[in-house]
């Protein structure tokens, strides 16, 4: 009978942590907001491999992404690539949003960052923990409001730059 419960008390903890999540379209996928905040262009976003757009200046569209590694880059609808291609992992059950401004990739950073800082949430509290940094590629610099730490070159992808909130 000992076994019994200890059987049903982890399963209520795992029903408990599997319904948990926010924002996304169900819990087995994650939703995708692509925004266009150039004042003078039509952009597409190119979700792994597929069109998005053409997405108007100050316009936004969105995708179903499946859970996992995708990638990601902007392009002029015509062919001509904006940025370089970016892998974003993505959760079940949460809401991304990657923002379109060509200010963004006019300093030489390769046109990746912004989808990284879009990330940062320093000091939000989600399911009771806190966000205290970050990784973003090498190329680029730590976001505002975030220091450089050190270089980690373990994790898959890498190298990336460790940034801490401030």
């Amino acid at each position: 009978m000992k076994t019994h419960h200890k059987i049903i008390a982890s399963l209520g903890i795992l029903l408990f942590v599997s319904g948990c999540g926010g924002g996304g379209s169900d819990s087995t996928t994650a939703t995708v907001i692509f925004k266009n905040v150039a004042t003078d262009t039509d952009v597409c976003a190119l979700w792994n491999d597929q069109q998005v757009g053409p997405i108007q200046p100050g316009g936004s569209s969105s995708v179903t992404a499946d859970p996992g590694a995708n990638t990601m880059q902007w392009t002029n609808c015509n062919g001509t690539n904006l940025t370089n291609v970016s892998t974003l992992d993505v959760e079940a059950g949460h809401t991304y949003t990657y923002t379109y401004d060509p200010a963004d990739y006019n300093g030489g950073t390769g046109g990746t960052c912004d989808y990284y800082y879009d990330q940062f949430k320093c000091g939000e509290v989600v399911n009771g923990i806190e966000y205290i940094g970050g990784l973003v590629p090498d190329e680029c610099s730590c976001p505002t409001g975030t220091t450089f730490d050190s270089v980690d070159t373990v994790t898959a992808g890498g190298p990336w730059n460790m940034c801490i909130c401030d």
